[in-house]
């Protein structure tokens, strides 16, 4: 089964990125939590970048939920850093596509 899922990413320009505080993530939480039919929301953060994944009910059509959280993330506007470069992005996403295993290499020489 394919659940209907949104991931939301938003992030600071790079000269003035600092670690995300609850209070800024919490303005989209807080508009996506009022959207009818979701089953599970989970979220995080690094320096400068945030992500939130909404996850609804298989009753929902996946574009009708992409527009609810465009509507949310417009609502919640007002409240988000104004130094955003951009605003932040959504992707449809398929849960079964997440990966097993992410690696990452890094060269000798770069330690």
């Amino acid at each position: 089964m394919n659940y209907p899922t949104i991931s939301v990413t938003a992030q600071l320009p790079a000269p003035i990125r600092r670690p995300w505080r609850p209070r800024w993530r919490t303005p989209l939480e807080e508009q996506f939590g009022q959207i009818p039919g979701i089953v599970q929301m989970t979220s995080s953060s690094t320096l400068g970048f945030t992500s939130v994944t909404v996850q609804f009910d298989l009753s929902r059509n996946v574009d009708g939920a992409a527009a609810d959280v465009l509507a949310a993330i417009n609502a919640a506007g007002g409240q988000l850093p104004p130094n955003m470069t951009y605003p932040p992005t959504i992707r449809k996403v398929n849960p079964a596509d997440t990966p097993i295993l992410v690696l990452a290499v890094t060269p000798t020489w770069c330690r």
